[in-house]
């Protein structure tokens, strides 16, 4: 049938485009944003988090001082774009204008305006395959001040409650010299019963129960990250550099939850940006069906999961 591509209304967060090739759905907000704020196969539910009761959100004097008055940041939930490292208010752009957009094939291309205070320039190219539940989410963020920037691009994308996260561990074999990379926020308890520490494999499940936020960090060798939620695999793909310069003691690869969702957080390289120049950062996201789940403190039924549905 191939990509059917319409704007449509979408809940509270009003216009969007609604991509559609028969077998998967995805909606990106275009009223504010952009976030891909629903993902799913059809008959299956939406894999990201949607925050339709703004439960997350930022304000206040510095953020009206850095970038206008009676700036709020709201998360709204599903995929993102942002800048690490972190830092407050700058980070949380709100992003809350309407987007231009253009079509083209099975292609949008999304160039919210210039940002105010941080001076970037966000574009994201979306493309849907047309036989597959399968996507490409290309980000290139530009430096439109008068002064060089330096910053990593950071793709974050909100996942909803109840599902559990794969994270696979790099293996290269070093020597006498580390092979693995592991950052923990001051917030993050390593006893923790929603994370799971393996040999080859991390996982992490989202709890609505468990009001305690938990943050890691590692390098992604293997480039890869999935989240089961029910039948439905997200699984989330993108290039890395082996010893590349990242951002948060060389992460290339942060996963966040709490009681409201569960972010898998791709980064790219810290880069120096002279005025008009840009960086790109592009993920690769699919979604199955599965006949089975898998023990999250069994490596074997780990294993045996990933070699049958992402392998």
């Amino acid at each position: 049938m191939g990509i059917q591509c319409k704007e449509i209304q979408y809940g509270v967060y009003g216009r969007c485009l609604e991509m559609d090739n028969g077998l998967c759905r995805m909606v990106i907000t275009v009223d504010k944003g952009p976030h891909i704020i629903c993902f799913q196969l059809h008959g299956q539910p939406n894999v990201m988090f949607e925050d339709t009761e703004n439960t997350t959100t930022h304000s206040g004097p510095d953020f009206d001082a850095y970038f206008y008055p009676g700036a709020a940041w709201h998360i709204y939930g599903g995929h993102r774009l942002w800048l690490s490292p972190e830092s407050m208010p700058e980070t949380y752009y709100p992003d809350n204008d309407p987007v231009p957009y253009t079509i083209e094939g099975n292609t949008v291309t999304l160039t919210p305006d210039v940002q105010k205070g941080n001076l970037v320039q966000y574009v994201f190219r979306i493309t849907l395959e047309e036989d597959s539940a399968r996507a490409t989410i290309a980000h290139t963020i530009y430096n439109r001040g008068d002064a060089d920037k330096t910053f990593a691009p950071w793709g974050l994308t909100v996942l909803a409650k109840n599902g559990v996260e794969i994270v696979p561990q790099a293996d290269k074999k070093t020597g006498l010299l580390s092979n693995r990379i592991l950052a923990l926020w001051d917030y993050s308890d390593m006893s923790d019963d929603r994370v799971w520490w393996g040999n080859r494999y991390i996982t992490l499940r989202q709890d609505p129960e468990e009001k305690q936020a938990f943050k890691l960090g590692i390098n992604h060798e293997k480039q890869w990250s999935s989240y089961l939620l029910g039948k439905e695999l997200f699984v989330k793909r993108y290039h890395t550099v082996d010893g590349g310069n990242y951002p948060d003691g060389g992460c290339s690869f942060e996963t966040y939850t709490c009681a409201n969702f569960l972010e898998m957080e791709s980064l790219g390289e810290l880069v120096t940006l002279a005025p008009g120049e840009s960086v790109d950062h592009t993920e690769n996201w699919e979604l199955t069906l599965t006949e089975e789940g898998f023990d999250r403190k069994d490596e074997a039924s780990i294993d045996a999961f990933v070699k049958k549905y992402i392998r």
